[in-house]
């Protein structure tokens, strides 16, 4: 992700939808009325967003995390911070605020995204770890 200050005066915006453009020229009428007068704009690659609802990654993860967590006797959100972790390898994205990684304040180690703020892409790279970790431990999740 880049990110870049400018001044609000500065900055053009080509949108077609009347209702964003009206967005836009509100935030920079804010802006330029503050006394500051700039605005950060962060600039990515657009990302597919994660499924939610009935059959979704987001239920499948939930799900498979309550069995082995179920049939280990590990804490669910222990388990659910530890794929994540282990999904980093896989290419499971960091935490990170103004192109600057979080780090635990516990642990010191960098923290995980929030399941809320990846993509499906990404949201497979957990579910491969979830698979995998259960098979490693002879769990046959139900659903797969």
């Amino acid at each position: 992700m880049f990110s870049i200050t400018l001044p609000a005066n500065n900055i053009q915006l080509f949108i077609k939808d009347r209702d964003k453009y009206s967005e836009w020229i509100q935030l920079q009428n804010k802006a330029l009325n503050s006394k500051a007068g700039y605005l950060t704009i962060q600039i990515d690659l657009p990302k597919k967003p994660r499924t939610t609802g009935e059959n979704s990654q987001c239920n499948f993860v939930n799900g498979a995390i309550q069995q082995i967590a179920k049939e280990t006797g590990n804490d669910f959100s222990d388990l659910k911070m530890y794929f994540k972790m282990k999904a980093v390898s896989r290419g499971y994205p960091l935490m990170m605020r103004e192109g600057k990684i979080i780090y635990s304040k516990v642990t010191g180690e960098p923290l995980p995204e929030s399941e809320a703020n990846i993509s499906t892409v990404e949201a497979g790279y957990l579910i491969d770890e979830i698979i995998q970790e259960a098979k490693e431990l002879g769990i046959r999740l139900q659903g797969v």
